[in-house]
């Protein structure tokens, strides 16, 4: 008589310890073949980023490879419990009785292939959630770049005794520039070099520091320029 089966066709306790060691090591079929696939593509995309010099193409594939090492991360996951729970069974298994009836194949497999479906719909959700965020974030940045870049007219008037005399004078920006860079490109068009102008915009003096889209400056704005000398003097004077 045979140690590993007898005469009805049932397992030895032995072959049925080897088999748990080996399942041990491998999780649900289905989950080991979606992993296999992913690995397969994985490796694909690999080959494919090892032999294309195109920045658009390798960037493409380079995120390719993110996404497809973050899904199977989430597969890893499943896998792990997997085996937990598969070692959970044998374990619960072994301390009752080696003869138990094991528990039906079909229906095990059944559920576990819902719950594994459910969980990568569900990664297959953030995934796509993630990716359009991304998209919008590089739309949102794209938008601001080129508004940074936009290109405007100012206006630049002078306020005084004798500033109907003086011709406006009409300078070119960037929205992206500062105030300060906006100023002294007026300085260099018109030589005026006095230390004691003051820069108007919407009623409120100018910040140096800030850049014309967040001081709100746009095409054709009127800037006023405003000596602050005889106000200087008031000033010392009433001291």
């Amino acid at each position: 008589m045979s140690d590993i089966s007898d005469d009805d066709g049932m397992q030895s306790p032995i072959f049925k310890l080897l088999s748990n060691e080996t399942n041990n090591m491998m999780g649900n079929n289905i989950t080991e073949q979606e992993i296999q696939k992913h690995k397969d593509k994985l490796n694909n995309l690999i080959f494919r980023l090892n032999n294309t010099h195109n920045i658009d193409e390798e960037n493409s594939i380079n995120n390719e490879i993110k996404n497809e090492s973050e899904f199977l991360s989430s597969l890893f996951n499943i896998k792990r419990n997997e085996l937990n729970q598969n070692n959970n069974m044998n374990n619960n298994n072994n301390n009752n009785n080696l003869f138990n009836p094991m528990p039906n194949p079909i229906i095990n497999d059944q559920m576990q292939q819902q719950m594994m479906q459910q969980q990568i719909l569900q990664q297959q959700m953030l995934q796509q959630q993630m990716m359009q965020q991304q998209i919008l974030q590089q739309q949102m940045m794209q938008q601001q770049m080129e508004m940074q870049n936009q290109y405007i007219r100012v206006i630049f008037r002078q306020n005084g005794e004798n500033s109907k005399n003086i011709p406006p004078i009409t300078i070119q920006c960037k929205l992206g520039d500062s105030v300060s860079s906006m100023i002294e490109k007026y300085r260099n068009a018109s030589g005026d070099k006095d230390p004691y102008r003051k820069f108007i915009y919407n009623a409120k003096s100018l910040d140096p520091f800030l850049t014309l889209s967040s001081s709100k400056i746009s095409d054709n704005s009127n800037i006023f320029v405003v000596s602050t000398r005889g106000i200087k003097k008031d000033e010392n004077n009433s001291k």
